[in-house]
């Protein structure tokens, strides 16, 4: 697997731990995000990795801020790092 594929794979496991915390349905997350629900199913299945813009819309939509998204997959990036050396 590529280091891309694994952060898709991160961010969309952690999208999904988020959107559970919320209380939150995929429908509900595209509805809020202005998004398809096919596209918030693949961020999910880590088949797509969002632009900034889309990830502004996905916070708003769960009503949390861009850290949570993103320092999980920041930490898996570092061990995948060591690794990989």
């Amino acid at each position: 697997m590529t280091l891309r594929d694994e952060i898709k794979k991160a961010f969309g496991e952690n999208l999904l731990k988020q959107r559970r915390q919320a209380s939150e349905t995929l429908e509900g997350v595209a509805t809020k995000g202005n998004m398809t629900l096919r596209y918030v199913q693949d961020v999910e299945a880590g088949n797509k990795l969002p632009s900034i813009l889309t990830l502004i819309k996905l916070c708003d939509a769960l009503n949390i801020t861009p850290d949570k998204l993103l320092l999980p997959v920041l930490n898996h990036y570092k061990k995948l790092k060591k690794t990989r050396k």
